[in-house]
């Protein structure tokens, strides 16, 4: 197996011209932790065991930022927040719409130190999944926002009869 391409990622290629693209994290973790060790973390936290975590803390580190905003998007993003907790870093996630797929790792104490989320349901969720109330605040969602706005207004028409 051969390296074939390394514009924008590295491609390693193998004699029948099979491909895989972009496996920095994937090498760093087989390098650092051994391929015996690596398959058990695998098997443990599935495509999230490779998480460029030690990037985003390389980041975060030169660029002593006061304040980590994201979106709870799994790899970039999610890493972007671990690395903020790791350097003691508040960091706010703007959960996008339910939570419910993340909501493993949503729920964790050292996941971002504000969350931001849709409703009261979800919130209550988190809550049950072990989350501190008080890190977690409803701000809706602005893409619907124009639906409640209409809500509001058909409601105030409504009492206005």
């Amino acid at each position: 197996m051969n390296v074939s391409n390394t514009s924008l990622n590295t491609t390693i290629e193998n004699e029948y011209g099979v491909k895989v693209a972009t496996i920095e994290h994937l090498m760093g973790a087989l390098f650092g932790l051994g391929i015996d060790n690596a398959l058990n973390i695998y098997k443990n936290d599935g495509r999230a065991a490779f998480l460029p975590i030690q990037t985003l803390n390389q980041v975060i580190q030169r660029i002593k930022p006061s304040l980590v905003i994201s979106t709870n998007s799994p790899r970039s993003e999610r890493s972007a927040l671990l690395a903020a907790n790791l350097n003691n870093v508040n960091s706010i996630c703007f959960v996008d719409l339910f939570g419910h797929q993340e909501a493993h790792w949503l729920s964790r104490p050292n996941y971002a130190t504000k969350l931001c989320v849709l409703n009261n349901e979800v919130k209550d969720m988190l809550v049950n999944l072990g989350r501190d109330g008080d890190d977690i605040n409803v701000t809706g969602n602005p893409a619907f926002d124009r639906l409640y706005d209409i809500e509001i207004k058909k409601n105030a028409a409504l009492n206005d009869l």
